[in-house]
């Protein structure tokens, strides 16, 4: 019965490892070596897609009666000139950072969604350096200026309002608001006008989502949390800082808490596109809530942010937009160059100012999204 079969290749002695006789396998046999096999598989796939791409050519033109050609897209050229492309006017806000001031501007003068550069300068203790001088004069060659206007805002007063406060009207109607610590590339700048515009030219347009959250919600049946919570108001108050007498009904989340839930209520001005009117509503002198609320920013040197979005969101009835795009945070590094958010309270106080900005609008205008806005051109799999 065994005699049309193939004798075995290989037998097993005591369960030892398989050994080769000289009459299975003879020693002068040529064996392929792994560069004919590789070169063999690579002539075997290129086959095969040039077989799958004849198959698809033939169903598309005799199956389904479309011709191939068809579906290729051409680029007609322009016969009319392009209407102006919209541009940013970025206000950068700086306090004692001259290095990265200087690398602030050798990045972002060149790009071309840039048109002018205004450095918000609240430092009353001394005035401007010279090189930046110099750069607002036109002195110094056009590697550091680019294409764009550079002015320098000397403000009166050390106030994080100054930074949504210009002393003149921004020549553009979409503006950047953003950090001398945040560096992103010129195409997110692109991308984020663009999207900018998408919107309505209304909703704001950032990189750095945070999520906002009722504490009833968010707390149930968690006492840990609590606990956790009364130790850093304990710790604020033996600290000399300030601390209202009851709990915020809000909760101020990182981005963390964005990630775990894909969801968010806000985004951070320290890298945003918002409208240029929204500038003139928040410094508007005639309103006794943004009065409020600015002093309350002076008092606590904090939540500048948070007091822009609840003003656009209560106009807009909508969330910002988030758009997804890597950036780099120099501020979030906890050494020297460690902004605000790398206070121990940093939650605290903004739970604080979400808890005063609602009792003051009448209601909480944040409104929660879960929505990302992704380049196609640059995401291979939807």
């Amino acid at each position: 019965r065994d005699r049309g079969m193939r004798p075995r290749m290989a037998t097993r002695v005591h369960g030892g490892p398989a050994t080769t006789t000289p009459k299975e396998m003879p020693s002068h046999a040529a064996q392929p070596t792994s560069a004919m096999t590789k070169a063999r598989v690579c002539a075997v796939g290129a086959l095969v897609a040039m077989s799958a791409a004849l198959c698809a050519r033939f169903a598309l033109d005799e199956l389904l009666g479309v011709d191939a050609d068809a579906l290729r897209v051409t680029t007609a050229p322009a016969t009319h000139k392009p209407l102006p492309r919209e541009r940013l006017a970025v206000r950068v806000n700086t306090f004692r950072r001259d290095d990265l001031l200087r690398r602030f501007l050798a990045h972002y003068a060149p790009c071309d969604a840039v048109g002018d550069i205004a450095v918000v300068w609240s430092d009353v203790a001394r005035a401007p350096p010279a090189w930046l001088v110099a750069l607002e004069q036109d002195v110094v060659d056009e590697k550091m200026t680019g294409s764009s206007t550079l002015h320098v805002e000397v403000h009166a007063e050390d106030s994080l309002n100054n930074r949504f406060k210009p002393l003149e009207r921004p020549a553009h109607e979409a503006v950047l608001s953003i950090d001398d610590d945040v560096f992103v590339a010129c195409a997110t700048l692109d991308a984020m006008l663009d999207a900018w515009a998408l919107a309505g030219r209304r909703q704001m347009v950032g990189l750095a989502p945070r999520l906002v959250s009722r504490r009833d919600a968010d707390d149930a049946g968690s006492s840990f949390r609590k606990q956790r919570r009364r130790r850093r108001r304990r710790r604020r108050l033996a600290a000399g800082g300030s601390s209202s007498s009851t709990a915020s009904p809000y909760a101020y989340h990182r981005w963390w808490r964005v990630w775990w839930n894909g969801a968010y209520s806000l985004v951070l001005t320290k890298i945003a596109v918002l409208a240029r009117d929204d500038l003139a509503a928040y410094s508007a002198e005639d309103s006794a809530v943004l009065v409020a609320i600015r002093r309350h920013v002076d008092r606590h040197r904090n939540c500048e942010d948070l007091a822009m979005s609840f003003l656009v969101a209560n106009a807009t009835n909508a969330p910002p937009v988030w758009l997804k795009a890597p950036y780099r945070d120099y501020g979030q590094s906890f050494q020297k160059n460690a902004g605000i958010s790398s206070q121990g309270d940093h939650v605290e106080v903004r739970e604080d100012c979400l808890a005063l900005f609602a009792r003051l609008f009448g209601r909480m205008p944040l409104v929660t999204g879960s929505q990302k806005l992704v380049p196609a051109s640059k995401e291979w799999f939807w």
